[in-house]
């Protein structure tokens, strides 16, 4: 892949010459293409292609915004394999039930069919706890994906690392009142 990436290199910069050329003739006048080619005979075709080529808006019509496409393409698409590869290595560690989860179910704080939620940019993120252990997150519509911890769930989302999952996802306690998990973690803890 070194090699492919190397060519790559050589090739946008032989590119990014041609278009600093094409800029660059784009601004001269006929007075600088006289100056800079000369009037003799033997140049006269060489003045027309270049006049051609100055008067052929093509290049930046049509050349400059199809580079622009084909480049961003290819960068969102290694964005996506970035992205990609953090959402499975994060949503792969699925470990055993998480203790803290049972006991805040065992005494009562939340049910499983309590909603526990999570405001990330404009979107609100809603899972819950299973009987077994895990925490339930929604994700697409009728799809879902289990994780034994908050943290692990709020990476996923984020697609960075979050090393207090427990204070930011909330859910609702008995007095209907918004709390985050860390609020049911102490609670079970202390019962």
């Amino acid at each position: 892949m070194e090699k492919e990436i190397n060519q790559l290199e050589t090739l946008l910069n032989e590119i990014n010459q041609i278009i600093q050329h094409r800029i660059l003739l784009k601004n001269w006048s006929i007075e600088d293409i006289n100056e800079a080619i000369g009037v003799k005979e033997e140049y006269i075709k060489a003045k027309e292609r270049v006049i051609a080529r100055k008067n052929d808006s093509s290049f930046f019509d049509i050349d400059i915004p199809k580079l622009k496409k084909v480049l961003n393409e290819m960068l969102s698409k290694l964005s996506d394999i970035n992205n990609n590869q953090f959402r499975d290595k994060i949503g792969s560690k699925l470990r055993g039930p998480n203790n803290d989860f049972l006991k805040i179910l065992e005494h009562g704080l939340l049910d499983c069919k309590s909603n526990i939620f999570q405001k990330f940019g404009k979107s609100t993120y809603t899972g819950c706890l299973t009987n077994d252990g895990y925490f339930k997150l929604n994700v697409n519509g009728n799809n879902t994906k289990l994780f034994s911890s908050f943290a692990t769930a709020a990476s996923f989302i984020s697609e960075k690392p979050v090393l207090k999952g427990w204070e930011v996802w909330f859910a609702f306690d008995k007095n209907k009142k918004e709390q985050n998990l860390e609020y049911f973690r102490n609670a079970a803890c202390n019962q």
